[in-house]
């Protein structure tokens, strides 16, 4: 019980400090679970039960930033779908799998575990991301067995197929689906986590699944004589959860020959002509004219001295520059494309 009090209250005060501009409102309803939880705790919740408590209390944040790691004594008793599941128009299908369920791709389905794909989709959701399904599908891959207590899916497809999926010991492996789906005379240059380079009759595809690797840099610009040769580049972006920038901004400048503009950066800046320290902006409900206490209003009137300065940064790397500025490029992305990616 004492690991999990501390455990909810480190992530109740680290949430509140990372997040500062939810709503009142949220605040107050996360508040209200997390008094919840804390009363729960104390008859002695399953370590199961609690973490799956402690999902649907960061969900509740609906920011997608939020996601809880299990514990080992959890994951070691974990087992893994050997498919994945996304939504295309309103419809829950397989999008990749092993080789033993390729025949049910993208077959619309109607009920997995007898669960309505609406009930299931609610599951998900509640524990993850609500308002982003398909990055909340992403997210709980390697979770389901946990998330359902199962160990197997029991799929009925709108066609009336059903078919059973047993859960595998270790994760599979996406990237082969990913490279025998390309066509029978794929040339597979690259397979890293963060990126993996194929030759397609001569064109070149460049699948960045993140941008949390600094070996990424290195390994594509490793292949330079392949792109001088090829037809195009075509980056495969969907589903790339982002990272360091840094790393994208790299790879960019190899199709311009100088500086090139990145993103637009705003910084507060406040003139602590009556407090020498930053303060946190009012809250829109929050009416300084009604202030009675004196320290409060030289916080005040110090925040009538604030602004915003705004500059788009731009990024240069000269070793890069250029190398690939004739080569026509295509980018493959989708809702699930993060900042970075983009």
């Amino acid at each position: 019980m004492n690991n999990q009090l501390s455990d909810i209250l480190t992530i109740h005060h680290q949430a509140l400090n990372v997040f500062p501009y939810w709503t009142d409102d949220l605040i107050d309803l996360w508040e209200n679970s997390i008094v919840d939880l804390l009363n729960d705790i104390q008859k002695e919740l399953p370590i199961k039960e609690f973490y799956l408590r402690l999902q649907k209390l960061s969900a509740l944040l609906n920011d997608g930033h939020t996601l809880i790691f299990l514990p080992d004594k959890i994951k070691n008793d974990l087992t893994y779908a050997p498919m994945t599941l996304t939504v295309i128009e309103n419809q829950l299908v397989i999008n990749s799998s092993d080789k033993n369920f390729s025949d049910f791709i993208f077959k619309p389905i109607k009920s997995i575990n007898h669960l309505s794909v609406s009930e299931f989709l609610k599951i998900v959701s509640s524990h993850y991301w609500q308002h982003n399904i398909n990055e909340s599908l992403i997210m709980a891959q390697n979770n389901f067995s946990f998330l359902f207590n199962t160990h197997s899916f029991e799929i009925e497809f709108e066609n009336g197929d059903k078919q059973e999926i047993p859960f595998l010991p270790d994760k599979t492996n996406f990237s082969n689906f990913y490279s025998d789906t390309l066509s029978n005379n794929c040339q597979i240059l690259e397979e890293h986590d963060a990126i993996r380079i194929y030759k397609v009759a001569n064109k070149i595809i460049v699948h960045l699944t993140h941008f949390m690797s600094d070996e990424m840099t290195a390994i594509f610009y490793k292949y330079i004589p392949e792109y001088l040769t090829c037809e195009e580049i075509i980056f495969d972006l969907r589903n790339n959860g982002g990272g360091n920038s840094g790393y994208a901004n790299e790879i960019t400048q190899a199709f311009f020959n100088s500086t090139f503009e990145t993103e637009k950066i705003s910084t507060q800046i406040i003139v602590g002509e009556y407090i020498a320290s930053g303060i946190i902006l009012n809250t829109d409900n929050y009416d300084p004219n009604k202030e009675t206490d004196p320290e409060l209003i030289k916080m005040n009137k110090m925040l009538h001295h604030q602004y915003l300065t705004s500059r788009v940064e731009k990024n240069h790397y000269k070793q890069y520059e250029g190398l690939l500025k004739d080569i026509p490029v295509k980018i493959l992305q989708n809702e699930q494309t993060y900042v970075s990616g983009k």
